[in-house]
């Protein structure tokens, strides 16, 4: 499923099946993801392959030293703190914290997130667009294949979750 389905798809979901979503699909499959990578980047390569898989070495390492974090803070911290809170207003018990107090809590922390993310994913996209292509036939790289078959499948998860976040569920904790 590409970003825009599942996005449409998750359209009319209610905050708790988005916080189920996200932490049942991107945030099982993403580390999964990067482990794959990591694994591919390691395989031996031609010489020829040294300078692209050195820069996504670089560019994926930095991404998952902000996404790693990102992804147990909200499993361990902002998740159970949203669906406590989801909980409470279904109740309809008062003191719980209202929807601009989120907003601007912790819910502007993940929208900080978003955006050393947003600028990692870019830069990863930015190395698809220019994928180093063989010097004789001017074809992509055929022994890099799998490597950025593995890559094409991170970037859409990545890019998907964060539209989940942003377009569907930070709007959704918001409204109340």
């Amino acid at each position: 499923m590409d970003a825009n389905t599942t996005v449409d798809a998750l359209r009319h979901a209610a905050p708790l099946e988005l916080l189920d979503y996200i932490v049942r699909g991107p945030h099982e499959r993403l580390p999964e993801q990067v482990m794959t990578l990591e694994g591919l980047l390691r395989l031996p390569r031609s010489s020829d392959d040294a300078p692209v898989l050195a820069v996504l070495d670089r560019l994926l390492g930095e991404l998952w030293r902000a996404l790693e974090p990102y992804l147990l803070t909200e499993e361990r911290a902002l998740f159970p703190l949203l669906q406590s809170v989801l909980a409470m207003r279904v109740a309809g018990r008062s003191g719980i914290p209202s929807a601009e107090a989120l907003s601007t809590g912790p819910l502007e922390t993940v929208r900080q997130s978003h955006v050393r993310l947003w600028e990692g994913l870019e830069a990863l996209s930015d190395l698809l667009t220019h994928w180093p292509r063989d010097s004789e036939s001017q074809a992509l790289s055929e022994s890099l294949s799998p490597v950025r078959t593995a890559l094409v499948s991170f970037c859409a998860e990545l890019r998907s979750f964060l539209r989940v976040e942003a377009e569907l569920l930070l709007p959704a904790l918001t409204r109340s």
